[in-house]
């Protein structure tokens, strides 16, 4: 089983940073609107709007080591 490497950590530590700022503030981390509901009524990361859901998919690098 291979581990993670230091950028792969140094990413997931940016993803939390950025996951922990969008919630606390209650905004869209890709366009700054207020977070959207799914239907079920939870939140969800982004706005609800495709383009952000989708930049919001494609936030972090694919990863280029191979185990």
């Amino acid at each position: 089983m291979a581990s993670y490497t230091p950028r792969q950590y140094r990413e997931q530590r940016r993803i939390q940073a950025i996951i922990g700022e969008a919630n606390a503030r209650q905004r869209c981390p890709i366009c700054a609107r207020p977070q959207g509901r799914w239907p079920s009524g939870a939140q969800r990361m982004t706005c609800g709007r495709a383009e952000c859901y989708q930049k919001w998919l494609a936030i972090h690098p694919a990863a280029k080591e191979q185990p």
